[in-house]
Formats: C-alpha cells, sequence, structure tokens
C-alpha cells in the first residue's frame, strides 16, 4: 500500500517506490535470462550423457550442487529452506530435460 510518502516525486521527478520497482523488474529479467541460459546447459548436459550412456541422476553431483547453494545462501543471509525449494524445482526440471533428450539423435 503506498502513503503519501511513498508518492512523493523526488526532486530528479522519480518516486523511491517507482525506482526500486523497476529494479526489481530488471533483478527478475535478469533471473528469467539466467534460467534459459541454465536450461540450455542442461539440455547439452543431457545429450552428453546420452551419447556416452550415463543415466540423467548423479546423486552424489545433485548433493554438492544442493550443499553448495545452501551454504552461499547462508553466507548471503538468505532462507535456506526458500532458496533449497527453489534448487528442488530447478533440479526436477533439469531432470525432465536431460531425460527428454534421451531418444533424441
Amino acid at each position: 500500500m503506498e502513503t503519501a510518502r511513498s508518492r512523493q516525486p523526488e526532486p530528479d521527478g522519480r518516486n523511491e517506490l517507482g525506482r526500486l520497482r523497476d529494479e526489481i523488474d530488471e533483478v527478475d529479467n535478469q533471473i528469467i535470462s539466467l534460467l534459459g541460459r541454465r536450461m540450455d546447459l542442461v539440455k547439452q548436459v543431457g545429450e552428453y550423457k546420452r551419447d556416452n550412456n550415463i543415466p540423467p541422476l548423479d546423486s552424489n553431483r545433485w548433493q554438492e550442487v544442493l550443499d553448495s547453494r545452501l551454504s552461499q545462501a547462508r553466507s548471503l543471509g538468505l532462507d535456506e529452506g526458500f532458496v533449497g525449494e527453489i534448487y528442488e524445482r530447478i533440479h526436477d526440471q533439469a531432470l525432465e530435460i536431460e531425460e527428454g533428450t534421451k531418444g533424441i539423435q
């Protein structure tokens, strides 16, 4: 909810709330772009695994990745449960992509 104070323009004509929302939008755009890039790489990994008869799931690698990301989250003061949930979904999607490359030649 905007208050009268948050709607008042700053000297440059922009209000602080609008500026902050613009920054959030930019970060969100970067997140989506990076997810797209990540999934492109996952597809390449899936193709490599298919060509070399390697199963999509490498439990040891997944645990290393998750531990690393949770450690990074901790160091940034982020909620580990929140970051863990995000990475579980990313991992689920990555496995679907890798498994989908099995039949593609």
